[in-house]
C-alpha cells in the first residue's frame, strides 16, 4: 500500500497544474484496513527519510478500525496519519462484536474502533471522533455491528455531510459529548 501511495503521489506531481480537476480525494480504511494503513504510513515515513508526509487527502475515514487504541498517539503507529489529510474522522462503536472478538482472541489492547482513542489530550484538532454505538445494529445480525459505516442510514448521512464539507459541529444528527470529546450519532426517529 505504501508503494501505491508513493506512486500516486508521483503521478500527482507529474500532472501539469492546468490539468488539475480540483476534485477532493478521500481515503477510507475499515477494520484491518487501518492496520494496513499503519504499515503504509510507517513505510512512507521511512522512504521519505522522516520528512513531513505530503497532504494528499481531504478526509481520511477510520471506520471500525481494528487498530490499537493508542495508534493515533504512537509515532510507530498512526500518530503521523493526520499529516496525510486535511481531517481524520474516527468512527467507533463500543458494541462492535467483531472488534471484541479481535480483542479477546488476539490479546490486543482495546481497539480504536471500539473505544476510540486511549487518550483525548494529545490528538490533533483535525481528528474528529464519532461514536456510532447507538446506530451500529445492522441486518443481517451476523454483521456483528461491524458494518454500520456502510449500512446505517444515519452513518451514511453523517459521512455525506463530512464529504460535503460541513464542519463537525454542524453535521445534522450529531450531538456533542463533552466528557468524551466526541460526537455521537443519534438514531433516526422512526
Amino acid at each position: 500500500m505504501a508503494r501505491a501511495l508513493l506512486r500516486f503521489l508521483s503521478y500527482l506531481r507529474e500532472i501539469d497544474r492546468r490539468d488539475w480537476c480540483g476534485a477532493n480525494i478521500h481515503l477510507v480504511a475499515h477494520s484491518m484496513g487501518a492496520y494496513v494503513l499503519r504499515n503504509a504510513v510507517q513505510a512512507m515515513i521511512s522512504d521519505l527519510g522522516g520528512r513531513p508526509l505530503p497532504r494528499v487527502f481531504k478526509t481520511i475515514f477510520l471506520m471500525a478500525a481494528d487498530e490499537d487504541h493508542d495508534a493515533l498517539e504512537d509515532p510507530r503507529k498512526l500518530a503521523r496519519l493526520p499529516e496525510l489529510g486535511e481531517s481524520v474522522q474516527v468512527y467507533f462503536a463500543r458494541n462492535d462484536r467483531a472488534l471484541t472478538i479481535s480483542d479477546v482472541t488476539k490479546g490486543n489492547p482495546d481497539r480504536l474502533g471500539s473505544t476510540g482513542p486511549r487518550t483525548l489530550t494529545s490528538l490533533p484538532q483535525k481528528v474528529t471522533l464519532v461514536d456510532c454505538a447507538e446506530v451500529s445494529e445492522t441486518r443481517p445480525p451476523t454483521d456483528a455491528r461491524h458494518q454500520y459505516y456502510r449500512k446505517r442510514p444515519e452513518v451514511l448521512a453523517d459521512i455525506r455531510a463530512v464529504l460535503a464539507g460541513i464542519p463537525p459541529e454542524d453535521v445534522p444528527g450529531r450531538e456533542w459529548i463533552a466528557a468524551r470529546n466526541c460526537f455521537r450519532i443519534r438514531p433516526a426517529r422512526r
